[in-house]
């Protein structure tokens, strides 16, 4: 038998043996690896601050008046352990960029935290003396964007995020709101928000 027409049958044989023997590419191990231990908590837990829905698209306030209050004025420590007596004041409290407690204390207002020691649930909570043309553009875009809702009064809106709800209202000539991943309704904000109302009108 000639060399050329045993290279030509030896050749489909020898492939079948490598195909035979799993000599091939190599099965990435990450495609069927499984994953092992326990998932780290990541920054989305319980724990992350309550959502603003209206952060990201509100009007920003420029001008506003100390409101001349405290975090223990806008809701007493009796008011919280009526509320719920898990949550406790955050001290040194420093809201995060966009959101609307940041946008009230850059007009001069009050940001405030409350957490819930066990679950890390917190509470956000400002209030913001402003001007008259800021509280209108404020509630204008308010009426477009937000759902009205009579239970903060008269200018009262709440809305729903995807990890929070934000409840806000105008008392006098104030803007007080309050942000948090236990409202899960705007009754859930009610009592929370009477007690800022109150102090700020």
């Amino acid at each position: 038998m000639s060399a050329r027409r045993t290279l030509l049958i030896t050749a489909p044989l020898l492939a079948a043996v490598l195909l035979l023997s799993g000599c091939g590419p190599a099965a990435d191990p990450k495609s069927t690896s499984k994953p092992t231990g326990t998932p780290r908590p990541t920054a989305s837990s319980s724990a992350t601050p309550a959502a603003d829905p209206n952060a990201s698209n509100a009007p920003q306030v420029e001008t506003g008046e100390p409101v001349g209050l405290s975090c223990n004025d806008v809701v007493t420590p009796q008011q919280v352990y009526d509320y719920n007596p898990n949550f406790g004041l955050v001290d040194g409290f420093v809201p995060e960029n966009g959101s609307l407690a940041a946008q009230a204390v850059a007009a001069n207002g009050l940001a405030c935290r409350w957490m819930n020691q066990t679950s890390g649930a917190t509470i956000d909570v400002s209030v913001a003396h402003l001007d008259a043309r800021s509280n209108e553009i404020r509630k204008e875009f308010l009426a477009s964007n937000s759902t009205s809702v009579s239970s903060f009064g008269p200018d009262g809106y709440f809305d729903q995020g995807d990890v929070g709800s934000a409840a806000q209202a105008f008392p006098g000539e104030f803007w007080v709101t309050a942000a948090s991943v236990a409202f899960f309704t705007a009754e859930d904000a009610v009592a929370i928000m009477d007690n800022v109302t109150a102090a700020a009108g």
